[in-house]
């Protein structure tokens, strides 16, 4: 009995070594901290990013109603590929947008006026 018992420990350790060892090398599925949001949120987030940085006057009306029109085309072709596609995105639609975002985001900072600006 005890042999069996220590059988299963030694088994049961074993098994949680090589869990921790697989969990460090897996790669992450979010390459970009708000990747971990929602497309939606993090549209809204930036409108909202574009909204305060024209209020402290870094961003000019130019670039603000241009990004503003930006993110409205991204909210549709979303909307438009989860019509397509029983409401729900295929993971390819998803990686699109999501870089698509990113690299908005980029231009943002980009066309900020003031050393002052945070960078997200």
């Amino acid at each position: 009995m005890k042999k069996a018992l220590l059988a299963a420990l030694a088994a049961a350790g074993a098994a949680s070594v090589q869990v921790s060892a697989s969990a460090q090398t897996a790669p992450t599925v979010a390459h970009h901290p708000s990747a971990r949001n929602g497309l939606n949120e993090q549209l809204d987030q930036l409108s909202a990013r574009i909204d305060r940085r024209l209020a402290r006057g870094q961003l000019s009306q130019r670039d603000a109603d241009k990004t503003h029109r930006e993110i409205n085309d991204l909210q549709a072709e979303a909307s438009d590929d989860r019509l397509q596609n029983g409401g729900k995105l295929k993971e390819a639609d998803r990686f699109g947008l999501q870089e698509r975002i990113i690299q908005l985001k980029e231009e943002i900072d980009r066309r900020t006026t003031g050393a002052s600006a945070p960078p997200h």
